[in-house]
């Protein structure tokens, strides 16, 4: 997935909070901020995803800094004064162009605080890809982004750095109903053909059981399995629990897991994902098996008779395997998951769905069902 950095100028500035003294009703405590004896400070990046657009089939994401936004910063009073009730604005600050933000914090002598960063929601067009007449097309909608406060334990005289990324967006309705998010990793694979060569063995037993079992443990294999498929991008039809329907997009890393945020109604919460893969142009190492023709001087080395009487020779093989490359592209079946959320924990799934098709019509889609990663794990243990 590329990603397009674009940044707005606007210049940064800092509101401070409108009294060194916080304090309101009785629900709040009373602090008077210029009596703290230290300074530290907070700055990090806003960002947002304005989406991805569908260019010469592959997706391409528009990441940008959130330029000249509010950003609230708090601290609970408690972390001032033990037993202390409500929370102070310490300062409201608005991101420059490149998105980053910076505030004061004032100190007590003997201990930390948890420092809340908490970002405005901001208006802005959200870009996605989604299926129409069974293509997908470019969308764009006005939307209403939308950040969750983080927070850091600072001491004083250290600098903390929070970095935060609008991870939501949606109608203001539909803000207020989503309350949390969850995060999909899915694992993507891709079948592949896999080649062992031959291992060289020697028979030196009597009994053919032997032979035979030395034979298959060491003769050529040709094996079907799956196999992490890199930047594969895929459209997400969320339906939530109260019939609310969202798509989103995404693409999977060169480890072959995509991981996606989506906002939830709540957690626990039950929700189905429906992942449509898009087809990608690729090469397939086709293998394919042959007879061996082995040499004079090679026969000459065996007797007649049955493989028991044969002795101290290696073990011949009559057939290998040889490498084609077939020219087409891989496609995917639809896989749904019915995902129920219990704790706010990834929820991992695994998707074996990418399937050969040569451009001259011929289907590649034997049954393969193990992870090439795990074939090798349990090759390497033997």
């Amino acid at each position: 997935m590329n990603k397009f950095y674009n940044y707005l100028s606007i210049a940064a500035c800092v509101i401070l909070a409108a009294s060194a003294t916080s304090c309101s009703d009785k629900e709040q405590t009373c602090l008077d901020l210029n009596s703290m004896p230290q300074k530290a400070s907070v700055t990090g990046v806003l960002s947002y995803s304005e989406g991805v657009t569908l260019i010469d089939g592959k997706f391409h994401e528009s990441i940008k800094p959130v330029a000249g936004q509010t950003v609230d910063i708090i601290v609970d009073n408690d972390d001032y004064k033990s037993g202390a009730i409500g929370e102070t604005l310490i300062a409201s600050v608005v991101t420059d162009e490149n998105g980053r933000y910076s505030a004061e914090i004032p100190m007590p002598l003997t201990s930390s605080v948890n420092v809340i960063v908490r970002p405005h929601d901001f208006e802005g067009i959200h870009y996605s890809v989604e299926k129409e007449n069974n293509k997908p097309v470019n969308k764009q909608s006005n939307v209403i982004y939308h950040a969750y406060q983080s927070s850091k334990n600072i001491t004083g005289g250290s600098k903390g750095v929070l970095n935060i990324e609008y991870s939501n967006f949606s109608s203001l309705e539909q803000i207020e109903m989503f309350k949390g998010t969850a995060t999909l990793n899915i694992k993507v694979g891709k079948l592949i053909d896999r080649y062992t060569p031959a291992v060289t063995a020697r028979y030196e037993d009597q009994t053919s059981e032997d032979y035979n079992k030395l034979f298959l443990a060491s003769s050529p294999k040709r094996i079907t399995c799956f196999d992490i498929m890199a930047s594969a991008d895929a459209l997400i039809t969320v339906t939530y629990s109260n019939n609310e329907v969202r798509t989103y997009n995404a693409t999977s890393g060169s480890n072959g897991v995509m991981t996606l945020t989506i906002p939830v109604i709540d957690t626990p919460s039950q929700f189905t994902c429906e992942v449509e893969f898009l087809p990608v142009i690729a090469d397939y190492r086709l293998y394919e098996q042959y007879s061996k023709e082995w040499s004079t001087q090679e026969l000459d080395k065996w007797v007649s008779g049955p493989p028991y009487y044969y002795s101290n020779y290696n073990v011949p093989y009559n057939y290998d395997y040889k490498a084609t490359t077939v020219k087409g592209y891989y496609s995917a079946s639809r896989k749904t998951f019915p995902a129920n959320l219990q704790v706010s924990t990834p929820l991992n799934f695994e998707a074996k769905v990418y399937y050969f098709t040569a451009y001259d019509g011929t289907y590649i889609g034997v049954n393969g069902t193990e992870w090439l990663e795990d074939i090798v794990k349990e090759e390497s243990n033997q």
